[in-house]
């Protein structure tokens, strides 16, 4: 934008940002930022309050370790919540995971207005250390009950409401590139989840190397948002950079380096 470019008259480009020698590029995710909000209803709540801790999990960057399977606290913590649910009612008081949109979250605490012990919570927890036993080994929850509390919380129905919406939004890889082997087409991560006086926020980071699956993927989060009763803003986008399956550019490059 800074740079007055009327001066190159060439009519192909070669990317060097490839970091390491020997390595070309020849495609690049796009994204953007996708920040959803749902507005919930508070009440006025005595009873025994529980705190939940998840920790230990790997974590990683959205972009390069979003491959490994690896769990995203905020997705699980959803997975306790309404899991916990089912056995009685439950009244969020807070919840808050991740520092960066682009980075799978480590930890998430939640605490709630529960009229049931941790009994549920603690296995829902034992199944998630079994599935994740091999890509997030050290994965930890912890809880603790607090009887006689007066707190402002989340009415159950918008509870059951905002869990639900963190459930059907997507999370994690969306589809493989048909081009190039082993390689993440398009992806999306909800690396902050909080909760205010208004509602509750959730962050995404959106990345996908062909532009029409980035709209799609958008048009998806909005569908699924506005179901909800929620409203989604899009960010910072960025266009990708599409692999060509024929390019001569590539071919000579390649050959030339090579020689």
């Amino acid at each position: 934008a800074g740079i007055d470019v009327s001066m190159l008259k060439g009519k192909k480009l070669l990317n060097m940002d490839s970091e390491d020698e020997g390595i070309m590029l020849a495609s690049c995710a796009g994204g953007c930022s996708a920040q959803v909000k749902l507005r919930l209803n508070r009440t006025e709540m005595t009873g025994t309050k529980l705190r939940i801790s998840l920790s230990g999990l790997t974590g990683g960057h959205s972009g390069v370790e979003i491959d490994k399977g690896r769990g995203n606290a905020n997705v699980l913590m959803s997975r306790i919540l309404r899991d916990a649910a089912e056995k009685a009612p439950i009244f969020i008081v807070s919840v808050e995971g991740g520092k960066k949109d682009n980075a799978i979250p480590r930890e998430c605490l939640s605490e709630i207005i529960v009229e049931a012990d941790k009994a549920a919570v603690e296995e829902t927890a034992n199944e998630i250390r079994e599935e994740f036993a091999t890509s997030d080994a050290d994965f930890n929850v912890t809880t603790e009950l607090s009887d006689g509390c007066s707190v402002k919380a989340v009415t159950k129905e918008d509870s059951a409401k905002a869990v639900a919406l963190i459930q059907s939004l997507p999370n994690g890889i969306m589809r493989m590139s048909q081009d190039i082997d082993n390689l993440v087409e398009t992806s999306l991560n909800l690396g902050i989840i909080s909760l205010d006086e208004s509602g509750i926020c959730l962050r995404f980071a959106l990345r996908s190397s062909v532009g029409v699956a980035l709209k799609n993927l958008k048009n998806q989060i909005a569908c699924v948002s506005k179901t909800y009763g929620g409203s989604v803003e899009f960010t910072g986008e960025y266009p990708a950079w599409e692999y060509k399956k024929d390019s001569k550019l590539r071919d000579d490059m390649v050959n030339i380096f090579e020689q």
